[in-house]
């Protein structure tokens, strides 16, 4: 039996790397590795569903069905769709950040409000490939 599935709520669990501008600044080429190695992630799940989710399954450890119907209706953007999600301050996720601003600050998570300008720098949206 189903209880829930959170794709009753599209585009309310939302999965981000954040860090500040300083730790940008001094550690970014490990931050591109790290983001690189995510969408290279993305591609092999685009490419061969069955080969990602067998290495994944090392850590869910479901049958092969139910880590099949775990990721059916899970939007997982590519590169492409992230830079242009990015793209005018990342005006196309406001909604949602404000919804997940608003819920980090009553659970506590956040002391206060923070301009989402700060959370788009212009560098991000030439994360296309390691320079």
């Amino acid at each position: 039996v189903e209880l829930f599935s959170s794709a009753q709520i599209p585009g309310e669990i939302v999965d981000v790397i954040a860090v500040t501008r300083d730790t940008w600044e001094q550690r970014e080429p490990e931050i591109r590795a790290v983001l690189n190695g995510w969408f290279k992630t993305i591609a092999l799940f685009e490419n061969d569903r069955d080969r990602a989710l067998a290495v994944m399954n090392k850590r869910l450890k479901l049958d092969t069905e139910a880590a099949h119907h775990a990721m059916d209706g899970l939007f997982v953007p590519k590169r492409d769709k992230v830079v242009d999600m990015l793209t005018n301050h990342g005006e196309s996720l406001r909604p949602t950040m404000k919804r997940l601003e608003s819920a980090m600050l009553e659970s506590g998570e956040i002391a206060s409000q923070a301009p989402l300008i700060d959370f788009f720098p212009a560098e991000l949206a030439t994360v296309q490939q390691q320079p």
